[in-house]
């Protein structure tokens, strides 16, 4: 009880934790893969803005369901790939066992799904809102809006499940330059559908009769208000 107290040795340079990259993983390519993967992401996000700037409600309901879709593939095959490492090894029922657990992930997802699109929508009404005030032309407020919209999908809270999955998609389809083009041309091809339509036939608020600030509703008479 006596003997000094004694402070212990300093940790050595060569014990200290290090953060070693799998063996496995590799860092994407370069070159004409890292183009077409540029391509990609900047068509899907053309597609969500004019999408929206297009149909609104119809886009929105497009990005929930694709969301949700992706999140749930992302829960399910990553139980998936845990229990194949905590095995050692593949069994012969582990699809079976996949594809039966998904209904279950399915309702994991959703909760996540949910507050993600949530704060997106959020945002984009903010976003919208402070448009409004300005009085100024509608189609430029809705693709402002629907970049706000995009951005929070890809960043908000709990987007990972979303834009990790994404991805690794994207990078799976440029492993191959033909395979990379494909996807490239499906994007922009969207986008430009959605772009013409928006040009030719302007902005459709299907299901609902009208825009959401319409004379006779709530979000109306604040803005009128204001």
């Amino acid at each position: 009880a006596r003997a000094p107290y004694m402070q212990p040795p300093p940790p050595r340079a060569d014990s200290r934790p290090r953060l070693v990259p799998s063996q496995s993983w590799r860092p994407p390519p370069g070159g004409l893969p890292k183009l077409q993967r540029g391509l990609l992401l900047t068509g899907l996000f053309a597609a969500v803005v004019l999408g929206f700037a297009r149909a609104p409600y119809l886009a929105l309901g497009l990005v929930c369901l694709a969301a949700l879709a992706v999140r749930t593939v992302s829960w399910t095959t990553e139980s998936a790939r845990e229990r194949q490492h905590l095995r050692g090894r593949r069994r012969w029922f582990d699809p079976v066992l996949t594809v039966g657990s998904s209904p279950w992930y399915l309702v994991v997802a959703t909760a996540g799904t949910l507050l993600l699109l949530l704060w997106a929508a959020g945002v984009a009404f903010v976003v919208g809102l402070a448009y409004l005030l300005f009085r100024l032309p509608l189609v430029p407020g809705l693709l402002l809006m629907g970049s706000a919209l995009a951005v929070s999908v890809w960043w908000g809270p709990g987007s990972r499940r979303l834009r990790v999955p994404t991805r690794r998609l994207v990078i799976a389809t440029t492993s191959r330059a033909w395979l990379g083009w494909v996807g490239v041309a499906v994007v922009l091809v969207m986008a430009a559908l959605c772009g013409y339509a928006l040009l030719t036939s302007g902005v459709t608020w299907e299901p609902k009769p009208g825009a959401p600030w319409r004379s006779g509703t709530v979000l109306g008479d604040v803005v009128g208000w204001l």
